[in-house]
Formats: C-alpha cells, sequence, structure tokens
C-alpha cells in the first residue's frame, strides 16, 4: 500500500514544498538541504549605507535572509546562500554602483 504525504517546509524565508511517497513500514523520509551552497565575493559594500543601497537590489535577486556583507573584514566579503549563478549576483552589485569579485 502506497501513502502520500505532503510536507511544507520553511527554509530560509522560502516555502519549500515536497511531496514524498512513503512505503508502509519504511522511516518517514527526511529532505536534506545540504545541496545549499554559499558562494563569497570581494566587494567595495564598506558601510551600513553601502548595504542600504544594496538591499533592494539583493533581496530581489537572491532572496532576502541569503546574503550579508561582513564590513569588518579588509576584502568586505558577500556571502550568498542559495543562488549559484555568480554573474546574475555580480551584475546586480554592478547595477547598483558596487563591484565584485568571487573569491
Amino acid at each position: 500500500m502506497k501513502l502520500y504525504k505532503y510536507y511544507l517546509l520553511l527554509y530560509k524565508d522560502c516555502i519549500v514544498f515536497e511531496t514524498l511517497l512513503e512505503y508502509k513500514g519504511k522511516e518517514k523520509p527526511t529532505v536534506n538541504f545540504s545541496h545549499m551552497e554559499t558562494i563569497n565575493f570581494k566587494t567595495n559594500i564598506n558601510c551600513s549605507g553601502c548595504i542600504a543601497k544594496v538591499t533592494p537590489e539583493l533581496n530581489a535577486a537572491v532572496g532576502e535572509g541569503n546574503w550579508k556583507v561582513d564590513t569588518a573584514d579588509p576584502a568586505k566579503v558577500l556571502s550568498v546562500t542559495g543562488e549559484t549563478d555568480s554573474r546574475k549576483i555580480i551584475a546586480t552589485i554592478e547595477k547598483v554602483g558596487f563591484k565584485a569579485q568571487r573569491i
């Protein structure tokens, strides 16, 4: 007998809807988010004003909560989780007037 179960998960402000097939007598399947990759960029985003300027564009491009800038690091590292298209991220940063280089 086949049982269909639906799981609705919230992960970093994204709703992930999984339909999982489960057979009677087996363990409940789990969802693994280890495939979420983080990529880093060296930028010239160096203050809270700069972060405020890029926030709307980055939120639209990669999702709110999926990026952060370490302004204490000399390289001003932008870390992005989930989005793996570095060209898209670089284009988004340059559109706002900043520079980004993948490291």
